[in-house]
C-alpha cells in the first residue's frame, strides 16, 4: 500500500471532504473545503467524487512525497508555485507520483487555497460519516488536527489513470474579478435603510486576520438600526455578519453552528471559492443579485463539472545535452543474474504461452525437432509439409534475455536458414540483452542485427510481449511483423524511460501501437501462430507448385463489379479474391491507410504481390500513407523477387497543405523508385479510372517486364477522361472482366517466358 509522507507543511495544511452534514443541531460544525470549486475539480481529475477527502493547502504550503508505490495524484486551486523534483509543474495538473519524487507546493502569485486529491482513498479513520479536519474541535483529519512533518498517511484502494500527464483545462477556475456576488440577509431589517447599498458601494478589504472560520473585511462601518445582537440561529458558509464595530465578517468552512450577530447578506454559493481565494490586502465590492440569478450561477459551476475534467499533457518539447547525458536512454536491458524465473503457472494464468508450446503449435504434428541455448529455443519441422526453420525467446529463462552465446546460436540458425533456403520464423517476448555481460552484449545485439540484414530467405517476426529498445529493432529487421493484440508491441524505450525523458504518462500498449511497421494483429496468442502457418503458404518457393484451381476459371460475377455511375464505390477485394487460387489472399497492413490494398496471393501456382486501390475509403486516391505502405510493400516484393499483380481504379495523387507536410512528395518518390528497383514481372489491371502520376506509379505503363490489362469500364473513363483531363487511351489491351485470372496468369507466364 502506498504512503504520503509528509516533510514541511505551514498552517492550514488539513485533510477536507464536503464536509460532515446533518450535525449542526447538535453543535457540531459540517468544515469541509474553503474553495468547494477547486476541491471538486482536483478530485473529478482523478474520476474521483467531487466529495471525496483531500489535502488542502494554505499559504504555507506543503512538501511531501510517496512510498512502497506510486500514486496519482491532481491539483487545483490558486495559482501557487509547485515544483517537482525541481521542475516546475503548471497550478493544475494531474500526474503519477512516484516514490522517492517530492513535491514541493508554496504560495505563488494568486490565490490563497489549492487542494491536492489521490486517485485511492487516505487511510484516515471517519468522525461522523466523514473525514474532515476541523481543528478547533479537535476531530477529524490526522488526529484533528493540521497535517505536520513526519506524518505518514496510508492510501487504500488506490487506483492508476494510465493516461498521459498534463495540466488541467479548467479554465473555471481562474476568477480574476474581484466582485462578489450577494442576497439580501435574514437581518437586513437590523440595519439602516441604506445601510444595504453602503455595503455594496464599500469599498472594502480583505485583512489578514481571516482563517478557514471566517474572513474579516476592513472598510466603512455599517450602522446597525435596532442593535447588533439577535436570537442566535444557525448560520450558512457564506453569511455576512456585521457585530458592532460594523465591520463585516463572512463566516466559512469552518464557522460556528450558530450566531447571534444580524446577517445583512450572505454570500452565493457559486462565489464562495472565488471569496476563499483572495488575500490579505485585496479590494473587493459586492453585487446583489436575484434569487433566480444565484441558482443559474450555481447551474452554471454544476455543468462545467458534469462534463469531465479535460487533461491537455505538458511534453518536453527541448532537449538539451545536459539533460539528456543525465539520462539513460537505453531500455530493454536486464541483469539476467538477477532476473526472477517465471513458472508455466504463471504464463497460463496470464493466457499467455510457453515459447515451447507456441513452437509446438506453429509446426505440423510430430514434424519439430528442436534445441535450446539459455533463453532461446529452435525448431526445425515441417508447416503444411513445407521445411521450416523457427526459434522463440523462452520467458521462463531470465525473462528472455540474451547474452553472446544465445546470439551465436540464433547467428547460427540464421545462416543455416539462409543456406537451405527456407523461412525463418521468430518468436519475440521478454527482454532483449543481458546486461551482465556489458559490451560483449552490444557485440551480441550487432551480430544479430547483421545476420538479419544480409539474410536473402524470408524471414517472419511474431511478437508475443513488449519488445523494447534493441528487441524492437531485431524484430523490426524481419520480412514482416506481427503482434498479438494489446499484447504485442515494439518501442525503443518502455513507460518509465519515455516518462522520465517527455513527460509522458501511456500505457505500453499505446507506446507500440503506432507502429507503421506492423503487417497485422491478432486477437491471441493461437490466432497468431496459426495466421503464421497460413502466410508461411505464401512465402514464395524456390520450385512454385501448379494450382489445382483451373487458371481458366471464370468469375461471371465480375462483369458487373465496377459500377455504371463512375463516382459509385465498390470493394477492391472481391476482384482479389476472384483472381487468386482457391479465393485466398493474405493481406498485410490492412489496419495501415485504407485506400491502399497491399497482401499477398498465389495465382497460377505462384506467388505474387498484390496491390490495389480500394474505392471504398477515400475513392482509391494516392495520399502520402498509402503511397508509404506501397513503397514498402514493393520493397518486399523486390527483395523476394515475386511478382507484382496491381489494380488500379485511382482518381490520382490528394492535394492539400496536411499533404505536402506529411512528405507527400518524398513517398510518391519512394514508390516510383521501388518499383523501378524490380526485375520480376508486373502484371497491371486498370477496371476504372487511372489519371497522371498516380496511374504511372500504379504502374500504367507498359516496359519489358510489365503488361497493362483493360477493362471495359476502364475504357469508358479513360476516354471521358481523356476529353475533360488528357489521360491516354492508346495502346489498352482490353479484357474481359469474368476472364482476368486466365489473362492475368498468361501474362505473368509471358513475362517470364521474356525474361
Amino acid at each position: 500500500m502506498s504512503r504520503l509522507v509528509i516533510h514541511s507543511a505551514g498552517p492550514g495544511v488539513t485533510l477536507q471532504d464536503g464536509g460532515r452534514h446533518g450535525y449542526l443541531r447538535f453543535g457540531v460544525t459540517a468544515a469541509g473545503p474553503m474553495d468547494p470549486l477547486a476541491h471538486a475539480t482536483a478530485n473529478l481529475a482523478l474520476g474521483n467524487e467531487r466529495d471525496a477527502t483531500a489535502i488542502e493547502i494554505s499559504l504555507g504550503g506543503v512538501e511531501l512525497s510517496c512510498e512502497k508505490a506510486a500514486l496519482d495524484i491532481a491539483l487545483a486551486g490558486g495559482d501557487f508555485t509547485i515544483i517537482l523534483d525541481g521542475k516546475r509543474l503548471p497550478r493544475a495538473f494531474r500526474l503519477t507520483l512516484r516514490p522517492g519524487e517530492r513535491l514541493k507546493i508554496a504560495a505563488g502569485e494568486a490565490g490563497a487555497w489549492c487542494y491536492l486529491a489521490i486517485a485511492g482513498e487516505f487511510d484516515v479513520p471517519e468522525v461522523l460519516g466523514s473525514q474532515a479536519t476541523h481543528a478547533r474541535s479537535g476531530f477529524g483529519g490526522v488526529k484533528g488536527r493540521g497535517l505536520m512533518a513526519g506524518d505518514q498517511i496510508g492510501i487504500a484502494a488506490a487506483r492508476s489513470f494510465s493516461v498521459a500527464e498534463g495540466a488541467l483545462v479548467a479554465p473555471w477556475l481562474d476568477r480574476p474579478s474581484t466582485v462578489i456576488r450577494i442576497l439580501p440577509g435574514p437581518q437586513q431589517d437590523y440595519f439602516a435603510p441604506d445601510q444595504y447599498q453602503a455595503l455594496l458601494e464599500g469599498p472594502w478589504e480583505v485583512s489578514s486576520r481571516g482563517d478557514r472560520m471566517a474572513i474579516f473585511l476592513d472598510g466603512p462601518r455599517l450602522k446597525h438600526a435596532e442593535g447588533y445582537n439577535t436570537v442566535s440561529d444557525g448560520v450558512a458558509m457564506g453569511a455576512i455578519q456585521v457585530p458592532g464595530e460594523g465591520l463585516p465578517i463572512v463566516l466559512m468552512a469552518d464557522r460556528q453552528p450558530t450566531g447571534g450577530y444580524p446577517k445583512i447578506a450572505t454570500v452565493i454559493g457559486a462565489d464562495l471559492g472565488r471569496l476563499a481565494q483572495l488575500r490579505g490586502g485585496t479590494k473587493l465590492t459586492f453585487a446583489s443579485i436575484a434569487y433566480e440569478e444565484a441558482l443559474e450561477a450555481r447551474r452554471a459551476e454544476d455543468a462545467c463539472l458534469s462534463g469531465g475534467i479535460e487533461v491537455e499533457p505538458f511534453l518536453r518539447q527541448e532537449f538539451s545535452l545536459e539533460f539528456l547525458a543525465g539520462c539513460n536512454l537505453v531500455d530493454g536491458l536486464v541483469s539476467g543474474g538477477k532476473a526472477r524465473s517465471i513458472t508455466d503457472d504463471e504464463l497460463h494464468e496470464s493466457g499467455r504461452l510457453t515459447a515451447r508450446e507456441r513452437l509446438s503449435l506453429l509446426f505440423d504434428p510430430h514434424s519439430m525437432t528442436n534445441s535450446s541455448e539459455g533463453a532461446v529455443i529452435a525448431g526445425e519441422g515441417s508447416v503444411f509439409g513445407r521445411p521450416v526453420l523457427a526459434f522463440a525467446k523462452d520467458t521462463m529463462i531470465a525473462v528472455g534475455a540474451i547474452g553472446p552465446a544465445e546470439a551465436a546460436f540464433l547467428v547460427a540458425l540464421r545462416r543455416r536458414a539462409r543456406s537451405q533456403a527456407v523461412p525463418l520464423i521468430g518468436f519475440y517476448d521478454g527482454t532483449a540483452l543481458d546486461s551482465d555481460h556489458g559490451l560483449d552484449a552490444l557485440s551480441a545485439f550487432a551480430g544479430l542485427s547483421e545476420s538479419a540484414a544480409r539474410r536473402s530467405n524470408p524471414e517472419i517476426a511474431m511478437v508475443f510481449g513488449s519488445a523494447i529498445g534493441a528487441d524492437a529493432i531485431l524484430a523490426a529487421l524481419a520480412d514482416l511483423v506481427f503482434a498479438v493484440e494489446g499484447e504485442g508491441c515494439l518501442m525503443l524505450a518502455g513507460t518509465d524511460l519515455t516518462r522520465q525523458v517527455t513527460n509522458e504518462i501511456t500505457p505500453i500498449e499505446d507506446l507500440g501501437a503506432a507502429n507503421f511497421l506492423v503487417s497485422g494483429r491478432f486477437a491471441n496468442e493461437v490466432e497468431a501462430v496459426n495466421a503464421i502457418r497460413r502466410l508461411i503458404d505464401f512465402l514464395p518457393e524456390e520450385s512454385e507448385n501448379a494450382s489445382r484451381d483451373p487458371a481458366g476459371r471464370q468469375t461471371p460475377a465480375l462483369n458487373q463489379l465496377v459500377p455504371l455511375e463512375t463516382a459509385q464505390p465498390y470493394d477492391m477485394h472481391e476482384l482479389l479474391r476472384a483472381v487468386a487460387d482457391h479465393g485466398e489472399v493474405f493481406e498485410l497492413r490492412g489496419h495501415v491507410a485504407g485506400n491502399l490494398i497491399t497482401a499477398l496471393s498465389r495465382v497460377g501456382g505462384r506467388t505474387c504481390g498484390v496491390i490495389a486501390n480500394q474505392p471504398l475509403t477515400k475513392g482509391g486516391v494516392l495520399d502520402a500513407p498509402a503511397m508509404r505502405k506501397a513503397a514498402q510493400f514493393i520493397s518486399l516484393c523486390n527483395r523476394w523477387n515475386v511478382p507484382l499483380v496491381r489494380f488500379v481504379d485511382t482518381p490520382g495523387m490528394l492535394p492539400g497543405l496536411a499533404e505536402e507536410h506529411s512528405g507527400s512528395i518524398e513517398a510518391a518518390a519512394n514508390m516510383f523508385a521501388a518499383d523501378l528497383e524490380g526485375a520480376a514481372p508486373r502484371v497491371t489491371v486498370i477496371t476504372r479510372h487511372a489519371l497522371g502520376p498516380a496511374a504511372a506509379a500504379m504502374g500504367v505503363r507498359q516496359g519489358d517486364n510489365t503488361i497493362c490489362l483493360f477493362w471495359p469500364t476502364a475504357i469508358h473513363a479513360l476516354a471521358r477522361d481523356a476529353a475533360e483531363r488528357g489521360a491516354a487511351t492508346t495502346g489498352c489491351e482490353v479484357i474481359e472482366p469474368s476472364l482476368s485470372r486466365a489473362n492475368i496468369i498468361a501474362a505473368l507466364q509471358q513475362l517470364t517466358e521474356r525474361s
